[in-house]
């Protein structure tokens, strides 16, 4: 269950990122 808690949270994490990344994106066009 730990290893299961620990996955969602990165992929959380890289979900965030991308999201930010494509904020940044869109603030250059």
């Amino acid at each position: 269950r730990n290893k299961q808690n620990e996955l969602l949270r990165m992929m959380r994490k890289k979900t965030q990122s991308m999201e930010e990344e494509q904020d940044q994106l869109n603030c250059q066009l």
